[in-house]
């Protein structure tokens, strides 16, 4: 995987060269040699890799990513060219095997995997005895001087490829930390711009519903106080007339004339027909008989009405005294 992220190739080359080598492992975040190789411009690293048959072209990291979308998100389209192109080859059963190397390449491998063993091993020592004392560390070191002449030669010439991977991993490793922070800040201005839109945008429409809510209840207020007005304004009215009403009452009953009442009642009483027992109010004509018993116009005029219905007398005429004396009670 470090060689991947350094696009070293040709360190690449030689780790698959390995039996031991593990090509479908994981880093902490579950990404593959295959996705950090799919990430980067250099597709030999790729294509090393597609080379093997037992990689897995599907693999998922953490985030459930495969090596496809690492490249799709990096911007390679060639590189998902590759991938896609490699797996229809499974698909299809096309995957070629490699042909057996030579024994010049095969003596070749074995010096290479006798130096990578070395470099590893000690890679692992180091690791465990990383607080050995000083004394521990002259030891080996003596260890080493005494080594045969051969394994110096060895060492000597892996030890190039090591820094060379070292420095490359490490240009990597602080060109994504860069590359990160950078975005981290993009990021933040981003956040902060956004933020200060938002904001703006709710002290915006805050303004906007205030003044909204103030002219709403401006005209609510100028609507009550024009119902206020119309209702006192009628209420007055109203009571002005009862008013008026109330005193006029009063004055009646302090002006009334019982004793005059009582006597045109009384004397309202006596004009009443004896046949329809209905008051002879004007112009209401008044008929009478030879006694002087008084009928209306209306029960004159029927046929049934033949004579005075008191006193059978026959009707003779009419009774303008009794007629005058109605108009005078009545109007």
């Amino acid at each position: 995987m470090l060689a991947c992220m350094a696009e070293a190739a040709d360190i690449v080359s030689l780790l698959l060269e390995r039996s031991d080598v593990w090509v479908n492992a994981g880093d902490l975040f579950g990404a593959t040699a295959l996705m950090y190789a799919a990430q980067q411009t250099d597709q030999r690293c790729l294509q090393y890799l597609l080379d093997r048959r037992e990689l897995d072209l599907d693999e998922e990291d953490c985030d459930h990513r495969t090596a496809e979308d690492y490249a799709r998100d990096a911007g390679f389209q060639k590189n998902v060219k590759l991938i896609r192109q490699a797996r229809l080859a499974r698909i299809r059963g096309s995957y070629a095997e490699p042909e057996p190397d030579s024994e010049e390449d095969q003596q070749h491998k074995s010096i290479v995997e006798q130096h990578h063993s070395r470099i590893f091993d000690k890679k692992e020592n180091l690791e465990l005895l990383g607080a050995s004392s000083s004394e521990e560390q002259e030891e080996e070191e003596g260890d080493v001087e005494e080594s045969p002449q051969g394994e110096n030669e060895g060492a000597e010439g892996i030890s190039p490829i090591y820094n060379h991977l070292e420095r490359q991993c490490s240009e990597s490793f602080s060109g994504e930390v860069d590359r990160l922070q950078n975005r981290l800040a993009e990021l933040r201005i981003k956040f902060e711009g956004d933020c200060e839109s938002v904001r703006l945008e709710y002290e915006e429409e805050k303004e906007k519903v205030e003044t909204e809510l103030q002219e709403r209840l401006s005209n609510l207020q100028k609507e009550k106080t024009a119902k206020q007005s119309e209702l006192e304004a009628s209420f007055n009215k109203q009571k002005k007339n009862i008013e008026a009403s109330i005193q006029k009452l009063n004055l009646c009953m302090d002006q009334f004339d019982w004793e005059k009442f009582l006597r045109i009642s009384n004397s309202a009483s006596e004009l009443e027909c004896p046949v329809c027992i209905e008051e002879m109010r004007p112009p209401m004509k008044i008929w009478q008989c030879k006694e002087g018993h008084p009928i209306c116009d209306v029960c004159r005029r029927r046929p049934q009405v033949s004579s005075c219905p008191v006193c059978r007398q026959d009707i003779v005429g009419r009774n303008i005294l009794a007629e005058k004396i109605a108009a005078t009670i009545f109007i």
